[in-house]
């Protein structure tokens, strides 16, 4: 169930696990066994990465080599995984991996409010000292009386990005009707403990039109609403979410009034080389590749979409918006899967 693949979803706890993987599925994309016949093999992925060599191409005429690399690996790294799973045949036991990541995540809300400090991990973001001094309340967790909780950074290296990586699984579970009323739960709990607005808000859309129980999901969501009323939680505050797409709107309409047309297509040239970093990941994707890069996911996705998997996709999509689901590592690998989970027959368990 759990192989070198699947590893890579454990990535912020071992950074060291990148340095296998992606040559591994380069490697292992390229020496498929689908095909009997080398040349076939190697004309079929030649052809699948040729996107990717254009895309880079691009980026070499506006920053040096590794630099450029960097970028592709970022911004691209869910299609690797999509080429390996496509070629390979792969399928993987969701349903095991959903609740191993669900026990991760709530075994580590509870350490690190009980008994460890949030730095002694190595998902977490800031060191010892910083975490002492005002680590607790920058990470955006929420105060009980004299108790503050801290929210956990997940698998997914952000709360946020933890949260919607387990309901997109969830969801396309859903779909597949391979889902339980255990699943359920236990996703439902880790979702809440990582007290994330975007995981807030795909949790009640499946409440609304995926949970079985109708008028229970109408009542629980009802009486949440109501109550955060009253204790004044801000990730469950309309507010909140109205800040947020005010935010993004006031910065895509900044973005778009400030570039000429060859930068609309092509991507703008970033004056200084800085660290991918903010709030706004379709944005900064499209200041990086332009239209071009936008063109290359939609046609990805919309040729790979079905009934089983688009909402979980759409899932990952939407939260782009906000942080770097899809480009995160265990985002790109969840997501590169999705991609190939349109009804055509697997021959591997993973």
């Amino acid at each position: 169930m759990f192989k070198i693949v699947n590893s890579i979803l454990l990535y912020y706890y071992f950074n060291v696990l990148a340095l296998i993987v992606y040559p591994y599925i380069v490697i292992k994309s390229i020496l498929s066994k689908n095909s009997t016949v080398f040349f076939e093999r190697t004309a079929e992925y030649l052809i699948l990465v040729f996107p990717l060599i254009m895309l880079f191409g691009i980026l070499c005429l506006k920053y040096n080599f590794m630099f450029s690399a960097y970028l592709l690996l970022f911004y691209f790294g869910g299609y690797l995984f999509y080429i390996f799973f496509r070629q390979n045949n792969i399928e993987i036991d969701l349903k095991n991996v959903l609740i191993l990541l669900c026990f991760l995540t709530i075994a580590e809300s509870l350490a690190i409010n009980t008994i460890i400090l949030p730095s002694d991990l190595p998902n977490w973001p800031l060191n010892a000292e910083d975490t002492i001094l005002y680590g607790h309340t920058s990470r955006g967790g929420y105060q009980f009386s004299s108790f503050y909780y801290i929210r956990p950074t997940g698998f997914g290296g952000n709360p946020s990005i933890t949260s919607t990586l387990l309901i997109s699984i969830l969801v396309y579970l859903h779909n597949a009707k391979e889902d339980n009323l255990f699943i359920n739960l236990v996703t439902f709990g880790s979702i809440i403990l990582t007290y994330s607005g975007v995981g807030y808000m795909f949790l009640g859309i499946y409440f609304l039109f995926y949970f079985r129980a109708l008028i229970i999901s109408v009542f629980i969501l009802l009486t949440v609403l109501i109550v955060a009323e009253f204790l004044s939680i801000q990730k469950l505050e309309l507010s909140y979410y109205q800040f947020l797409i005010v935010d993004i709107l006031q910065n895509v309409m900044w973005v778009v009034s400030n570039i000429n047309i060859y930068e609309f297509v092509f991507g703008q040239v970033i004056p200084f080389e800085s660290p991918i970093g903010g709030d706004f990941y379709w944005l900064y994707f499209f200041q990086w590749f332009g239209a071009i890069g936008i063109l290359f996911y939609f046609l990805l996705i919309s040729t790979n979409a079905s009934r089983i998997n688009f909402f979980p996709i759409l899932i990952l999509v939407i939260s782009t918006i906000h942080y770097h689901t899809i480009f995160s590592i265990p985002g790109q690998m969840i997501f590169g899967y999705l991609l190939t989970r349109n009804n055509f027959t697997t021959s591997k368990n993973y």
